[in-house]
């Protein structure tokens, strides 16, 4: 499938699912989009769409997933993003997005994919307070900031923060991250020093350190067995 994506999309005010992805759509996403208030799930990655993200995209409450990843997508992310309370799934990594990272997006509690790696994002990282959080990913971007101390999801198995602008310490509350299986740090302005909460994880296989950017792994028996 290719060329435009009507403004006519608007007219489907009971469409619940919308996969496009992985075609060869150009030019803006419609506006008109966030007429379809029953949307669940919105993928449109994949494709060559440009512009904004439609800056009322929070009034469809009841979305579950949205994935406009692997686009030409640019400007900010709409700040009405933190009314899509229910969300699970949000993915726009591999645009050009800039600006802040909405702070309100620590009030999407549901989520469990949180990626906007590969974008020129800035400013500092929200507050995470998300328990059901399993992957998060904000590498490639220019985020400068501490890293939050409100970063302790349970399940939070995969975190990525490399290549940006973080600095200080590498928070101990990363220990409350009992799932953590890789922590990827690696390119930023950070202590190369793993606080023992964090390296005594027992889920835990490979930190990737600044400053000298060690890769360290685990075995079974927490002992370090490479360093690449």
């Amino acid at each position: 499938m290719s060329g435009e994506l009507p403004s006519s999309i608007g007219h489907l005010s009971v469409l619940t699912r919308l996969n496009l992805s992985n075609n060869r759509l150009v030019g803006p996403i419609p506006n008109s989009i966030v007429k379809c208030f029953y949307l669940i799930s919105i993928d449109l990655s994949g494709n060559s769409f440009t512009g904004n993200i439609p800056q009322l995209i929070g009034v469809l409450y009841n979305l579950q997933h949205l994935n406009f990843s692997s686009n030409n997508l640019n400007g900010s992310i709409p700040l009405s993003i933190e009314h899509c309370i229910d969300l699970r799934v949000l993915d726009f990594h591999s645009n050009n997005l800039s600006g802040d990272i909405p702070l309100g997006i620590s009030e999407l509690r549901r989520l469990v994919v949180l990626n906007l790696s590969y974008n020129q994002l800035s400013g500092i990282m929200p507050d995470i307070f998300q328990n059901d959080l399993v992957n998060l990913n904000l590498s490639r971007n220019y985020l400068y900031s501490h890293i939050p101390k409100t970063i302790r999801s349970p399940k939070l198995e995969t975190l990525d923060l490399s290549y940006n602008r973080f600095y200080g310490f590498v928070p101990s509350s990363l220990g409350k991250c009992f799932q953590l299986k890789t922590i990827n740090l690696q390119f930023n302005w950070l202590f190369p020093i793993i606080p023992r909460s964090v390296s005594s994880l027992p889920n835990l296989i490979k930190i990737n350190m600044p400053e000298n950017h060690d890769a360290i792994n685990f075995n079974y028996n927490r002992k370090y067995i490479t360093v690449e």
